[in-house]
């Protein structure tokens, strides 16, 4: 068993699913995973193609997978890692989901942009209070303090762009 060390980050996701699946390629299968990281088992006599989808209420999202096939690895909080075992005989096609169409992940990452908005408002709000604050008040501390908020708001403001750049993502 190995253990790889990352930091997962919702809006990655796309790329997470990639690493994973190259790392099957290589004879490394995911076994666990975390936000902090993944526990792997080394089998290079088969290959598995992984599927990191958000977890709709009702177990609705177990139930499609698991009747087209796809067995259930583990989970990663709200995130859910599924697998199908790769077989030369086999279409590409029986690697994509068919149903009825699905929006857990897209609504998850739209639930996080609209935190990080907020938390980006929030910071604004807080420099221009510290701003606002006479300075003779204060002995001249205010103006630098409040340029800490203002340098924090950048990070919102960068991981939200991050997210709304991804394909077919849309705020509603």
């Amino acid at each position: 068993m190995r253990k790889t060390y990352r930091f997962f980050l919702p809006w990655k996701y796309i790329a997470e699913s990639d690493e994973v699946n190259a790392r099957s390629r290589q004879g490394h299968h995911l076994i666990a995973s975390n936000r902090f990281c993944r526990k792997e088992e080394e089998d290079p006599s088969v290959c598995w193609y992984y599927r990191l989808d958000y977890k709709e209420k009702g177990g609705y999202t177990e139930l499609l997978y698991e009747k087209q096939g796809w067995e259930l690895v583990c989970r990663q909080g709200g995130w859910l890692w599924f697998r199908k075992k790769v077989e030369d005989d086999v279409p590409d096609s029986a690697y994509v989901l068919h149903g009825a169409e699905r929006h857990a992940v897209e609504d998850h990452l739209r639930g996080i942009v609209k935190a990080l908005d907020m938390l980006r408002n929030l910071l604004l709000i807080a420099a221009l209070i510290l701003i606002l604050i006479p300075s003779e008040l204060t002995a001249d501390w205010t103006p630098r303090a409040a340029c800490i908020p203002l340098f924090l708001a950048i990070l919102p403001v960068k991981a939200a762009g991050e997210i709304r750049k991804l394909p077919g993502f849309s705020d509603k």
